[in-house]
């Protein structure tokens, strides 16, 4: 197991540089119906008549004019009751009462009879009624936890989570590429044509021309409207990173071809580190960090295999000042005490090389999300 881990190091290098009525406003009842008279004015001059055998003929009638008053409502079909005129004979004054109803709509005032001047008008009083929408976000994998022992202690402030779940990329936070499209990244031509977004998540193919496939957040590749991602951790605030990934299958049941899952920091190589937490080597799953100014046995990194079982897994590392741990399907797999502090973006990839499992064309690694906690 030692002999294939010491030819790992700098693999992954690769840096080439209403309203409401008021209820006093309301009419009053109407007087009981026996005094009303609904008929026609004929019955009124009928009943007058009766006086004739004293006093001759009928004497013209004199009406007296009533109060006239604008009322306005609030409400369409309001019904207002009102008292119209008042009858006079000389010797004998007879009150016909007629009751009217108007439908009054708040378009337009009605003028209305109204035998009670005492009555006030309706006021209309408005009322502002002012609405708050409170958006409640949706339970997505975007929330919850690390996939780790809550003994580890991981932090749960998520400040990165990407589902692969729009059916494109996110170009400004990831780059198709290594530094440009067709470079050279372990042993492997990388081409952006081999990077998609499906209802699968991310797909990075090795292709049967050889080429594979890659992405970076790295916010100094140059790329085109392309501000990346990078972090670090500090005293008391450790970093996690998590990635669910379907590692792509040999045909002896090993992993195929060199997919990886990694973290590095910025050039020089490797002295601002470099954190493998999952990389295909040789058919297995292997972690490794790598570290120091290149001359020693620090940049080949130390690390461990897990196991040789393709599938979907989910891979994460528990980052902090003093250590790097690494844990599988919720388990931790392993610890390498090591003060690592410089800012590392994320890389994904999909590559052909001596160091892979078994060559595999075409072949596929899928990433469902990777998601980052500080």
């Amino acid at each position: 197991m030692t002999a294939l881990l010491v030819g790992f190091g700098g693999q992954h290098s690769g840096s080439p540089s209403g309203q409401a009525l008021d209820p006093a406003a309301k009419l009053g009842p109407l007087s009981a119906p026996a005094t009303l008279n609904t008929g026609s004015d004929r019955a009124v001059q009928d009943s007058v008549s009766g006086s004739r055998g004293r006093a001759g003929a009928v004497q013209p009638l004199r009406v007296t004019a009533p109060t006239t008053t604008v009322v306005t409502h609030p409400t369409p079909t309001t019904t207002v009751t009102t008292v119209t005129r008042t009858i006079v004979k000389p010797a004998t004054t007879t009150i016909v009462t007629t009751v009217t109803t108007v439908t009054v709509h708040p378009a337009a005032p009605v003028a209305a009879i109204i035998t009670h001047a005492t009555t006030p008008p309706p006021t209309t009083t408005t009322t502002t009624v002012r609405t708050t929408t409170t958006t409640t976000p949706t339970a997505s994998s975007n929330a919850g936890v690390p996939d780790a022992p809550a003994s580890l202690g991981a932090p749960t402030n998520l400040v990165l989570a990407d589902n692969f779940d729009t059916g494109s990329l996110n170009t400004t936070l990831w780059s198709p590429s290594w530094y440009g499209n067709t470079e050279q990244q372990n042993q492997t031509t990388m081409s952006s044509a081999n990077v998609s977004v499906d209802a699968n998540g991310l797909e990075l193919t090795d292709a049967a021309n050889d080429t594979g496939g890659i992405v970076s957040s790295n916010p100094n590749d140059s790329q085109p409207g392309h501000t990346g991602f990078q972090i670090a951790p500090s005293p008391g605030k450790p970093v996690y990173v998590e990635y669910r990934a379907t590692l792509p299958a040999a045909a002896n049941g090993s992993v195929s071809n060199w997919p990886a899952l990694w973290l590095v920091g910025q050039s020089p190589w490797p002295e601002n580190g470099e954190i493998d937490v999952m990389e295909g080597l040789g058919g297995s799953e292997a972690y490794h960090i790598h570290f120091g100014d290149g001359s020693g046995s620090g940049a080949d990194g130390p690390g461990g295999v897990v196991s040789s079982v393709p599938g979907t897994h989910t891979f994460g590392v528990m980052w902090t000042t003093t250590s790097v741990t690494f844990v599988y399907d919720g388990a931790v797999v392993g610890t390498e005490n090591e003060s690592l502090d410089s800012p590392m973006f994320i890389v994904m990839e999909n590559s052909i090389g001596d160091y892979g499992g078994p060559t595999t064309l075409p072949a596929t690694m899928t990433v469902r999300y990777v998601k980052v906690w500080q």
